[in-house]
């Protein structure tokens, strides 16, 4: 055989061989049946419906504030997560974050989550920089209570619902030795009571303290979550010893027993735009942001120069699912057709060749 016979040899061969190919993977494609849809009654996937209960005995930020010596710190201790129904945990009080340093914890220290509940308690603690002891939680005098947290999602026959409480009656707060009262007080302090009176000659502090729950009522309530803590939060402008303002701004965020229970499972996205509302502003002080103004979903136009849908007196191309535009006849059927006709062609080209190969050699 010559290199001219063996090149027209694999030229047909090489058009024969992917033409046959081409015409099993469209005979495949058309025998294939069309993906089935989910049925209505179908369950939701497994994570749809699972719950998630988390609890912190404490959650401590501090605001680097060069005229007292501090530096910057955030971290939570004592926290209990269950990320599912079913699963339970008594809390982690090895303090990973190393929160210790700066609060000493007396008395009980409870965290506990299980399945879709969450609760918190403790008696008392201490929080300090150095010196300076910036707040103190105890139980009242004459009183061995403590303060206790809790949300559970208690789902009704008619949907989710939730209920929380945070019950601190029974205990006080102190800061820097004056006692506050729920709500806002404002304090003048002194450089000697901030423990810094080289650097700060006074100053003005501004403290909120306020336990919050979510929902407001103890019983369970029409909700997707729960949320209940208490919070001491400290912001201040402090003066140097010339009168000067040396610093301004947050101090301490001191975040007790916060607990929260997320109730819903995941819902199915609407057939139709819903409005996108936000709650109103609850009248407990909540760390949470403030409601921003609510909206309404509008529809988006289609781009300049994309086909709109057709209206009601528009008239529909002949055919349907599955059926070729203009023509009626099934989309399978032309496949089934254009791969019988690569057989024919790509077989026919390897006889062809075969056959002047035997030619050629004779």
């Amino acid at each position: 055989m010559n290199r001219q016979h063996t090149r027209t040899y694999r030229r047909r061969t090489r058009l024969g061989l992917p033409a046959a190919a081409l015409a099993l993977a469209a005979a495949t494609f058309a025998a294939a049946p069309p993906p089935a849809p989910p049925s209505p009654g179908a369950p939701a996937p497994a994570h749809a419906t699972e719950r998630r209960a988390h609890a912190e005995l404490a959650g401590l930020t501090l605001a680097p504030v060069a005229p007292l010596g501090i530096g910057g710190f955030r971290g939570t201790y004592g926290v209990a997560d269950s990320p599912r129904a079913g699963t339970t945990d008594d809390g982690d009080f090895t303090d990973p974050d190393g929160v210790l340093p700066y609060l000493t914890v007396t008395g009980q220290k409870v965290t506990r989550t299980a399945g879709a509940s969450a609760r918190a308690r403790i008696s008392g603690l201490a929080l300090r920089t150095g010196a300076t002891e910036w707040a103190r939680v105890r139980p009242r005098a004459g009183s061995t209570g403590s303060l206790d947290t809790y949300a559970e999602c208690a789902p009704t026959p008619t949907g989710p619902a939730a209920r929380a409480y945070a019950r601190s009656d029974a205990t006080e707060v102190l800061v820097l030795g004056h006692l506050v009262a729920p709500g806002t007080t404002t304090l003048r302090v002194t450089g000697a009571e901030l423990k810094h009176p080289s650097t700060v000659r006074d100053g003005t502090l501004t403290v909120t303290y306020a336990g919050y729950q979510q929902p407001q009522g103890e019983a369970p309530e029409r909700a997707r979550s729960a949320r209940a803590g208490l919070r001491v939060h400290v912001t201040g402008t402090l003066r140097n010893t010339r009168g000067a303002i040396a610093y301004q701004g947050d101090l301490v965020d001191l975040r007790l027993g916060e607990v929260t229970a997320d109730c819903a499972p995941t819902a199915p996205p609407s057939a139709t735009p819903e409005a996108i509302t936000t709650a109103s502003p609850s009248a407990t002080p909540s760390p949470s942001a403030s409601p921003s103004p609510s909206r309404t979903a509008s529809a988006v136009p289609a781009a300049a120069g994309a086909p709109g849908p057709p209206g009601p007196g528009a008239a529909l191309l002949p055919g349907g699912p599955g059926m070729l535009a203009g023509t009626g006849t099934p989309a399978a059927m032309w496949l089934l057709g254009l791969s019988a006709t690569l057989v024919v062609a790509g077989t026919g080209l390897v006889l062809r060749a075969r056959h002047d190969i035997r030619a050629w050699g004779a």
